[in-house]
């Protein structure tokens, strides 16, 4: 039996038995062994095992594995009293003990969960009935697949002419212009109708002018 024993760490003195399988070691919670310090990456380093003991591997960590001192880089096989090493502050004893001498503070391997798939396929109680078949139509004949003749167009109705409005009688006089040269004769006639009364005042000749009409004329 094996036991990896950390001396300088997060946790001091916690041991685990390698019960002979790999042991994944890491700061990630996924990891067999998980490792809460901040030199040791997510997925740090592996325990492989073998016949006869077990070796180790460095999973690109940032801050390095160390095997008595020196950095290795790749698969190492270890011996019964190897000194592991994270990083500076994280380090660990490989040991071989008795399978009697395991002690009660061991950490045990995280165990993969049985599988709950059943090993056979349950048969049904009932038959499932087959589905019920489909029927598809069948095409129809070319001499119907023919265009229906065209409706007959009704004729257009001819357009209902209307007679033209017959127009008044319009006179001459009633023109535009014709009125304009009225209007205009109009003015004329009333300023001339003022500039008599006017003169006919000025100069005094009421009598001489309206002498029959006018009573204190006579």
């Amino acid at each position: 039996m094996y036991t990896l024993t950390m001396n300088d760490g997060p946790d001091p003195g916690q041991r685990t038995d390698l019960e002979g399988r790999g042991l994944l070691l890491g700061r990630d919670p996924t990891c067999d062994l998980v490792i809460n310090d901040v030199e040791v990456s997510r997925r740090h380093a592996r325990l492989i095992a073998q016949s006869g003991g077990y070796a180790i591997e460095d999973l690109g960590s940032t801050n390095g594995t160390f095997i008595d001192g020196e950095r290795i880089d790749g698969v190492v096989s270890l011996k019964s009293g190897a000194s592991i090493r994270f990083g500076d502050r994280v380090s660990f004893v490989y040991e071989e003990v008795p399978a009697d001498e395991a002690g009660t503070m061991s950490v045990p391997v995280k165990q993969e969960k049985p599988s709950t798939t059943p090993h056979y396929m349950p048969v049904p109680r009932y038959p499932t009935p087959p589905p019920p078949p489909v029927y598809m139509p069948e095409p129809a004949p070319p001499e119907m697949l023919q265009p229906a003749p065209a409706a007959a167009q009704e004729p257009a109705l001819a357009p209902v002419r209307r007679r033209p409005r017959r127009k008044g009688i319009r006179l001459p006089l009633f023109t535009q212009r014709w009125m304009m040269i009225g209007a205009v004769l109009l003015i004329l006639g009333a300023c001339a109708a003022i500039f008599f009364f006017w003169y006919v005042d000025a100069n005094y000749l009421w009598c001489d002018v309206f002498g029959g009409l006018i009573s204190a004329c006579r």
